[in-house]
C-alpha cells in the first residue's frame, strides 16, 4: 500500500473531515500533511461483512 496510518485526537474532529492538517513526525524529524478522515479503519457500514 505504501500508505501511512495515524491516530489523533482532533478538537471538532468530525467537523473537520477532508481538512488536510500538519502532523509532526519527531522520531524521523519532520512535519507532513495528513488528510482528516473517518476512524474507522475498514467498511463502517459492515456491507463486506454482511454481505
Amino acid at each position: 500500500m505504501k500508505k501511512h496510518i495515524a491516530l489523533a485526537l482532533l478538537s471538532r474532529g468530525p467537523d473537520r473531515f477532508g481538512e488536510t492538517i500538519q502532523v509532526v513526525d519527531f522520531v524521523g524529524n519532520q512535519t507532513l500533511q495528513a488528510k482528516v478522515v473517518s476512524h474507522h479503519f475498514f467498511d463502517p457500514e459492515g456491507h463486506r461483512q454482511n454481505g
